[in-house]
């Protein structure tokens, strides 16, 4: 009868495989830091064309704003000449016998 074959011990991971895996799990990470930075890109500049627009529609409040202002302003004096002519009217009648 032949011997029962003696069992190997556990492989000792060679230097060069373990070289091997590590580049490998190096690639991986390199990858996912890849993908975390495109995707981190994207939100940033989605977040420049808000901004922009945001900024765009606040400059244009603000001059809706002074137009509006400039024109309660040219009403206002506006009344004030039509009062000043009323008054002088209504001295100039009650001067007058």
């Amino acid at each position: 009868m032949a011997s029962p074959v003696p069992a190997r011990p556990p492989a000792i991971p060679s230097f060069a495989g373990l070289v091997a895996k590590t580049g490998w799990i190096i690639a991986a990470a390199m990858l996912l830091l890849t993908a975390f930075f495109a995707a981190r890109v994207a939100t940033l500049n989605t977040q420049v064309v808000y901004l922009k627009q945001e900024a765009e529609l606040a400059r244009l409040e603000s001059q809706s704003l002074k137009q509006q202002l400039e024109a309660e302003r040219i009403l206002n004096a506006r009344q004030l000449a039509n009062l000043a002519n009323q008054e002088k009217g209504q001295t100039s009648s009650s001067a007058t016998p």
